[in-house]
Order: C-alpha cells, then sequence, then structure tokens
C-alpha cells in the first residue's frame, strides 16, 4: 500500500510493518554436496592440465616439422 509506504519513516518502523503480508521469514537452505564439488574441481585441473600436454607435444611435433622442411628446402 503506497499510502503507508509514505507515512512511515525509513530509518525506523513500527514492528507492525515488519511482517506486512504475515509470511514467517526462513532462511533458504541449500543441501551441498562436498564430494561433487571435489571431485568437479580434480576432474577441471585434470582436463586443463591433459590439454596443456597436448598442446605441448602439437607445438613440438610442428617444430620438428618445420626445422625438418626447411632442411630440406635449403639443400
Amino acid at each position: 500500500d503506497c499510502l503507508k509506504c509514505q507515512k512511515i519513516n525509513p530509518a525506523c518502523i513500527n514492528e507492525k510493518f515488519c511482517f506486512v503480508d504475515g509470511q514467517p521469514r526462513m532462511s533458504l537452505q541449500y543441501k551441498t554436496d562436498d564430494d561433487y564439488l571435489k571431485n568437479q574441481a580434480l576432474l577441471g585441473i585434470i582436463v586443463s592440465v591433459i590439454l596443456a600436454i597436448f598442446l605441448f607435444v602439437v607445438i613440438l611435433i610442428a617444430g620438428c616439422t618445420y626445422r625438418k622442411n626447411r632442411k630440406l628446402l635449403l639443400q
């Protein structure tokens, strides 16, 4: 009700205006599965390390192929 809102001082309100809709207030509780979070983090780390190693090997092979082809071209 906007009329009541305009009459209420925002710094300090009466107790009867605290729960206008009459609903009880409760904190939300979420079920946390710590094992799943740890496994998910571990999986992410493993995938990142494997991709980094794979990329390093690909760059190494490309470098070796480049040197080999360069030697062939200079002959």
